[in-house]
């Protein structure tokens, strides 16, 4: 039989109002701190499992968040799932592994059959590719919307967002003070309407400030086999060198890396490369600190971000008259080895 609240009380000597009030409130409680450990050391023994279901029914709301991101983001889900569960909440994480509206539909649809009380959501098409019967049910859906980095107009919410174009003024004015002449944007041809904005940001402030701006998308992610070909096609579009290469994410920042110097290439001196997005590596390590070069990075700050998302829902849900206004973190920009251009070398490379 399943282990109740009246097993774990009579295994530690306290009243079942007591384990109720560590085991089921994740706020302040009466409790001690000595009888709270005790409480905890006895339901971890006997194995005692919360029941969810008749907990939802008897409070009338579910605990329950949801998260939905175009693309697999370890760091910002890890740390929005810790902070949920600090606060009370439970955090179901979804993500797709490639574009696919009917995908995010669903997974939009299933968030809000769960009945959950928030949803964060990074929405990956324009909001005329929405289905007017899923924008019609979360506009009137008590679920709390907090939109990551762009929002759908006419929805209700508030948004935590990068700023990306502040970021990409910083390493536009970084490179071509270093003295990289000409700059491309290599990135993939999947439909995401973020990285749509990015690539504009580039090119947009390439030519306010004179500098010569090529794209070179791809169909797939490369793999090794494919990433020689890869950079070489953009090799061949660049008219000038030394040059600069922002890199759309960190797979594709590495991948580069890898092909360059199999090329012979000198990075910087020839080519200089920006990665986008820095995530940690191994909970620990930015991933531009342990590349070889390092890699000069538009380093998002995944940390903050989602403690910030987390806060903005729980106060949707304490007060829903009012949504908090939308906020914009700054987006860090880490110069690093891969654009010291110390030494440069305009000869283009022998490819």
């Amino acid at each position: 039989m399943a282990v109740t609240l009246k097993d774990v009380a009579a295994d530690c000597g306290v009243s079942a109002s007591a384990v109720s009030q560590v085991l089921r409130s994740h706020h302040a409680c009466r409790v001690s701190p000595a009888a709270r450990e005790r409480i905890l050391a006895s339901a971890r023994r006997l194995g005692y499992r919360p029941n969810h279901i008749s907990t939802s029914l008897r409070r009338q709301r579910s605990g329950l968040l949801s998260l939905i991101l175009p693309w697999n983001n370890p760091e910002l889900m890890e740390v929005m799932e810790q902070e949920a569960y600090r606060l009370g909440y439970r955090l179901m994480t979804n993500f797709l592994t490639r574009p696919d509206l009917d995908r995010e539909i669903a997974l939009l649809n299933n968030s809000l059959d769960w009945q959950v009380e928030g949803l964060f959501w990074l929405p990956y098409a324009n909001l005329s590719a929405y289905p007017e019967l899923l924008l019609q049910r979360l506009r009137g859906n008590k679920a709390r919307l907090v939109f990551m980095q762009r929002r759908l107009p006419d929805v209700p919410g508030c948004l935590v967002g990068t700023d990306y174009r502040q970021g990409v003024r910083d390493a536009i004015a970084h490179v071509q003070h270093q003295g990289y002449r000409h700059v491309a944007f290599l990135g993939t041809s999947l439909k995401f309407e973020i990285k749509s904005q990015r690539q504009n940001y580039i090119q947009t402030e390439c030519r306010e400030r004179g500098l010569p701006c090529e794209t070179i998308l791809l169909d797939n992610l490369p793999g090794s086999d494919a990433s020689a070909s890869l950079v070489l096609s953009c090799l061949q579009a660049i008219k000038m060198f030394p040059c600069a290469i922002f890199c759309d994410n960190d797979s594709l920042a590495v991948h580069a890396v890898h092909a360059l110097q199999k090329m012979n290439v000198d990075i910087p001196g020839q080519v200089g490369l920006i990665a986008n997005g820095d995530q940690l590596v191994l909970g620990h390590f930015r991933l531009g600190d342990i590349t070889t070069p390092s890699l000069t990075a538009l380093s998002t700050d995944y940390t903050s971000q989602g403690r910030l998302a987390i806060s903005r829902m729980i106060q949707l849900l304490q007060d829903d008259t009012a949504a908090p206004p939308d906020v914009w973190l700054p987006l860090p920009f880490r110069p690093r080895a891969s654009t010291a251009l110390n030494h440069p070398n305009p000869t283009p490379p022998a490819v």
